[in-house]
């Protein structure tokens, strides 16, 4: 979702769901479902991913992706085999399928100026529905303790127009996280703080979001600020091979009272542990 290079970078086979409920006190239902896979193979990371969001009961939206990304070490450390940098470039293709509710829609010449919504309007849209293939594609640099890199949302830009032409801008996304304070990164017991940001621009639309988590033992906690909207907490427990997270958006902006913020609920789940490092092992490597 933040970057198509990322697919397959933890070596293991990972499946993940999540669901996200955003603004509850306002009329409408804002709700996302999310749920997808990727591994890393002898060929590259493969993975797919599934996406529904229903925007105030109004538009809908469904997409599937099929991502790809391959890895390219860089200076092999002599005593553990693993390359020390990693540069991984990856690619997504998306079906899209966006549908609109045309009788949730109040429109202008509805409206009587002294009897509210009386009229019929004149209005009809085109379609009730558009379906489009979409591209997006992104690069990662990967080392053991930082991770960085940038991609390219909806290189295509779809029409997604219900009543006329509208391109779907292209989303650019910059993001980079490391790992502190634990001497090996590797080590999932110890302590670990994991800062990380990632920067979205599309179209008119700016986002910055800062995040910290600890990790120690099985637990995580987190904080961060999403910038003028608001302050992001998390909590996350991994028992196992299972991940269960939850995050909890506290609106700061002007819209602080209105929205009840927005809730978010993860599920992970993790096997072939050890398997990593023989994929690792046939990447390509340059000295």
């Amino acid at each position: 979702m933040i970057n198509p290079a990322l697919t397959g970078s933890n070596g293991m086979l990972r499946a993940e769901t999540g669901y996200r409920l955003q603004w509850p006190k306002l009329a409408g239902n804002y709700q996302t479902i999310n749920a997808g896979a990727d591994m890393y193979t002898r060929f590259g990371g493969v993975g797919v991913n599934y996406m529904y969001d229903n925007a105030g009961g109004v538009i809908s939206t469904n997409r599937a992706d099929l991502n790809f990304a391959e890895g390219f070490g860089l200076w092999k450390d002599s005593a553990t085999g693993r390359a020390r940098i990693v540069i991984q470039p990856g690619v997504q293709i998306s079906y899209l399928s966006k549908s609109l509710d045309w009788s949730k829609l109040t429109l202008g010449d509805a409206i009587d100026p002294r009897r509210g919504f009386v009229y019929n309007t004149n209005e009809q849209p085109a379609s009730l529905k558009r379906k489009n293939i979409d591209l997006s594609a992104g690069l990662v640099v990967m080392s053991d303790r930082i991770s960085a890199g940038l991609a390219v949302f909806h290189i295509t830009e779809p029409d997604e127009g219900f009543m006329g032409l509208s391109k779907l801008p292209m989303r650019f996304v910059v993001h980079a996280s490391g790992v502190m304070w634990n001497n090996d990164p590797y080590n999932p017991e110890g302590f670990r703080l994991v800062p990380s940001i990632i920067m979205m621009q599309q179209g008119d639309f700016q986002q910055v979001a800062g995040f910290v988590t600890a990790h120690y033992r099985m637990a995580s906690f987190g904080v961060g600020y999403r910038n003028q909207d608001a302050l992001l907490f998390s909590a996350g427990y991994t028992y196992s091979h299972f991940t269960l997270s939850y995050s909890y958006d506290l609106t700061i902006s002007e819209l602080s009272g209105y929205t009840g913020g927005s809730h978010e609920l993860h599920f992970g789940f993790t096997f072939l542990e050890g398997k990593w490092i023989d994929a690792r092992a046939n990447m390509r490597m340059y000295y």
